[in-house]
């Protein structure tokens, strides 16, 4: 996980970097020096030990840092995101796909 992370914002070869890295998501600096950092916040977070959720960043317009973190379901991380295509920015995305669940 905390290499796909790595990857998809600093590499600009990477696979998905276009949506990351490519959009300005950074890392917060001390993970990026210090990797196991990242690795032991990511352990102080509600549900890292439960293997169905996913990591996903609480405003998908932030970045990869302390307070905007969390490990969520699946479906709950593909409503916030920004719709495909979509060069939309500072979390309407969210926003959107939460108003077009409720319909």
């Amino acid at each position: 996980m905390v290499n796909n992370v790595m990857a998809r914002c600093l590499n600009e070869e990477a696979d998905k970097y276009e949506y990351y890295g490519g959009r300005g998501i950074l890392i917060h600096d001390e993970w990026i020096k210090v990797r196991y950092k990242f690795i032991e916040y990511l352990s102080t977070l509600p549900g890292v030990e439960d293997d169905s959720l996913v990591l996903d960043r609480a405003d998908n317009d932030g970045h990869y840092e302390p307070g905007n973190l969390r490990f969520v379901t699946h479906s709950e991380s593909c409503f916030n995101r920004r719709p495909f295509g979509h060069k939309q920015q500072h979390g309407d995305a969210g926003r959107f796909a939460k108003k077009s669940q409720a319909t």
